[in-house]
């Protein structure tokens, strides 16, 4: 394939997926988990990493967060 036909694929992959109904317009800064296999920590650690705050701190004033999980 050309360049330009890896950037043709490319628009028109992104045009589909601007079709589906299940995206979401989020805002900046997102931090995005993957699938943590029941590992907690290392949720607790992603989430809370971004700006520092703790348990305690977030358990009391939480801030808004989306989730999405598998079917």
């Amino acid at each position: 394939m050309t360049v330009n036909e890896v950037w043709a694929v490319c628009r028109a992959v992104i045009e589909e997926f601007k079709k589906e109904q299940n995206l979401l317009n989020i805002s900046v800064p997102v931090t995005i988990v993957g699938n943590i296999h029941g590992n907690y920590h290392d949720l607790y650690r992603a989430l809370l990493s971004r700006n520092g705050r703790d348990l305690i701190e977030e358990v009391n004033n939480p801030s808004p967060r989306g989730f999405v999980q598998d079917r």
